[in-house]
């Protein structure tokens, strides 16, 4: 019969439904590996911090720039190991480990909005001096003052501490410059947020196409099949 042509196209629908799912299902799985190795960084970062406060090991935030730097070698170890499923070296675990999924990594600004919360459950349990409490809380603050735009990417951060710096010394030829710089770069991020607007209409565009290709001849092949059967009846 020829209502047996319409199979490649039913098909080629459920196949694109099936990879659309499958994209949908590996994106969820990465959140969710994503927010479980954030609270396992989080976790070595609060007891390695408590630790070099207790030690007075930490003074100036330069120790905890080496804080962190230390807690992402052991965070790197330490998720190796749990996903470890045979024996083998620390380095093949390793190679394994960068091909399976990426390592996080941390801005300026998470870090001190992770010791900010690290701080806060400190003072919240009890735990350490009020000297030690303290110097973190100095720390933390110095460095929020010190970089006022630190929660921005690192392009238009400096392009927002240069203009203040020129606006303090009245310098207009590069305050224009800079505004210039800032323009362009705005043009780029604008762009980049249409394509990806088009990108998602696309993806949306192609979701209802296979619904159709699947569902229109679906039907047909039931309406026919049922024809079929009526006329196979009725003799």
């Amino acid at each position: 019969m020829d209502w047996f042509l319409l199979l490649p196209l039913v098909v080629l629908g459920l196949l694109i439904l099936f990879v659309i799912a499958q994209e949908e299902d590996s994106t969820a799985k990465k959140a969710e590996s994503t927010q479980k190795n954030d609270l396992i960084f989080y976790n070595l970062l609060r007891q390695r911090i408590k630790s070099s406060l207790e030690n007075n090991n930490l003074i100036t935030y330069k120790d905890l720039e080496s804080i962190f730097l230390s807690v992402e070698k052991d965070f790197l170890k330490t998720v190796v190991e749990q996903q470890q499923k045979s024996d083998g070296s620390f380095q093949d675990l390793l190679n394994r480990r960068t091909r399976s999924f990426e390592i996080p990594s941390y801005s300026s600004f998470q870090y001190l909005e992770m010791c900010k919360g690290i701080l806060g459950e400190f003072v919240s349990n009890g735990e350490l001096c009020s000297e030690q409490l303290d110097l973190l809380k100095d720390i933390i603050n110095e460095k929020s003052i010190e970089f006022p735009y630190l929660n921005l990417p690192d392009s238009e951060k400096n392009i927002l501490i240069d203009l203040k710096k020129f606006t303090f010394l009245n310098d207009n030829e590069s305050i224009n410059r800079k505004i210039d710089e800032l323009h362009i770069l705005l043009n780029e991020k604008n762009l980049q947020i249409k394509r990806g607007e088009k990108v998602k209409s696309w993806s949306f565009m192609l979701t209802l196409f296979g619904l159709v290709i699947a569902i229109i001849p679906g039907m047909v092949l039931v309406f026919r099949f049922l024809m079929a059967l009526y006329r196979l009846l009725g003799q």
